[in-house]
């Protein structure tokens, strides 16, 4: 959802993403300088949004086909918070994981945005604790009927 009048978001996917960019993003989240894993449990995407041909949003996406796409680093720099970025990167996450046959997101939310999670039908992970899902039913073809 594009809550802004007259702005544009726009999604790019990436292999790599500049530590430099990265760690930028983190700093403005407050949080601790970025760690990233030698070794993923699938492919590595960058999920980047731009508002007006700047850089909000990132997200790292770990696609481990076909069961789940594991999302870390999802920040949306302040300046862009609240303006609808964070909920517009999320459906477009979940619409490049049905296209890829992916049944399932796992994120762990940071301390405080598990009400935010929830409000996008997150639910608790029972066999991950830290983490929540989202189950992602497939797309439905349309059928025409005159």
């Amino acid at each position: 959802m594009n809550d802004t009048p007259g702005t544009k978001f726009s999604l790019v996917l990436v292999d790599k993403l500049p530590f430099k960019e990265l760690k930028a993003f983190h700093e403005d989240a407050g949080w601790e300088a970025p760690r990233l894993p030698k070794q993923s449990r699938g492919q590595v995407q960058w999920a980047v949004v731009a508002v007006a041909g700047s850089k909000a949003a990132i997200a790292r996406l770990e696609l481990a086909r076909p069961e789940f796409c594991f999302v870390t680093n999802l920040a949306v720099l302040g300046k862009y918070r609240g303006r609808g970025v964070g909920g517009w990167l999320l459906e477009q996450i979940e619409q490049h994981c049905r296209q890829q046959g992916i049944r399932r997101l796992i994120l762990e939310p940071a301390p405080g945005t598990e009400a935010y999670y929830q409000s996008h039908h997150f639910i608790p992970d029972p066999l991950v604790p830290s983490c929540v899902k989202k189950e992602l039913p497939p797309l439905l073809r349309r059928r025409f009927v005159p």
